[in-house]
């Protein structure tokens, strides 16, 4: 169906208190359910939880990087969502826990595809805390057919996801 359709697809037959992602190329490290839950469970204004994710090429198994450097580049606690955008404003795939109450209801834009997640991520963070795990709890394989490398990083679908977040959410702007 594409990403936004699948995407919409699951999340609109989801019926649990929390919603996790993880996409068909990833990997979900045996205790990422289980700590992101208990972050949930014990911080009832917590709305997405997040942790730190590996980046691997899929051909060689080697590490290229984590996504939020494990030194000082991402803070172990996040104020707001103002906060987050300031530190890259996103979390990939196989790290993000939602608590399902705070998600836009209509799911993710249909006006958008590869970067749509993006938008769902930022409304559902401005109705409540973000929590971060310093801890790496997934893996995002590097591979020829991602599809932010097959779309280019589509500067259509991220030109319409910024307008869309600046229309909707000046506010954060100042922030990026």
């Amino acid at each position: 169906l594409g990403m936004r359709a699948n995407h919409n697809s699951a999340y609109l037959a989801c019926t649990g208190q929390y919603m996790a992602w993880l996409d068909g190329d990833d990997l979900m490290l045996p205790e990422r359910i289980k700590k992101q839950v208990a972050v949930m469970e014990s911080n009832p204004t917590c709305v997405v939880c997040i942790h730190n994710i590996e980046v691997f090429d899929s051909n060689s198994g080697k590490v290229l990087k984590y996504y939020y450097d494990l030194k000082d580049h991402f803070p172990r606690q996040i104020r707001g969502v103002e906060q987050f955008v300031q530190y890259g404003g996103y979390a990939p795939g196989p790290g993000r826990m939602f608590r399902l109450s705070a998600c836009p209801p209509q799911g993710f834009d249909a006006r958008i595809s590869n970067t749509c997640d993006f938008l769902f991520l930022i409304e559902t963070a401005l109705k409540g805390e973000i929590k971060y795990i310093p801890e790496v709890l997934g893996r995002y394989r590097i591979h020829g057919q991602n599809v932010t490398i097959t779309m280019g990083n589509n500067p259509v679908d991220s030109l319409t996801t910024l307008a869309l977040v600046e229309n909707k959410y000046l506010h954060l702007w100042r922030y990026t």
